[in-house]
């Protein structure tokens, strides 16, 4: 039987996760064959500074594990509008079909609770039908479409709404 467990990551730790998410987002950069010049942007090629800078600017990291084995990352940020930012969420290709994102964005809602936040929202490339359909079936709406000229895909605005009671 494993093991899964959630866990705060300190600043210390985010060479480690900067790899884990790097690692966990190659899969998506192959299958849109995305490469750093089309994509800077793309978690597949996130630079150790742009996560130091999240983590100094109040992002809260957090990493799963199975039997103590780092499996997956979900990064949370609260805004002042009372949402919750939801970003790289990842799980490394072995660990996948396991429903550790599913156990990440419950992680997740439990936290927005902690914070009465009113909402999450997060982004995914526009194109990716199964990231689409995990976080629909997990209460999340496509809410807008966009174009940016330094990705050569749209991006699709997505969140999950909390009810004002209980927010």
């Amino acid at each position: 039987m494993s093991a899964v467990s959630i866990k705060r990551v300190n600043r210390s730790e985010l060479p480690f996760f900067a790899e884990l998410i790097r690692e966990s987002f190659a899969t998506l950069a192959r299958d849109f064959k995305l490469d750093e010049s089309k994509a800077p942007h793309n978690a597949a090629f996130l630079k150790l500074s742009d996560l130091e800078a999240d983590f100094d600017s109040g992002a809260e990291m957090y990493s799963l594990s199975e039997n103590k084995a780092p499996a997956g990352f979900v990064q949370l940020k609260p805004l002042e509008d009372g949402t919750l930012l939801l970003n790289r969420l990842a799980v490394l290709p072995e660990y996948r079909g396991r429903g550790f994102a599913r156990k990440l964005l419950a992680f997740a809602d439990l936290r927005a609770l902690e914070l009465r936040a009113s909402r999450i929202e997060l982004t995914i490339i526009d194109e990716s039908a199964k990231h689409k359909r995990l976080y629909s079936s997990e209460g999340y709406i496509q809410t807008d479409t966009r174009a940016f000229p330094d990705r050569p895909y749209k991006v699709a605005f997505m969140e999950k709404r909390f009810s004002p009671e209980r927010a």
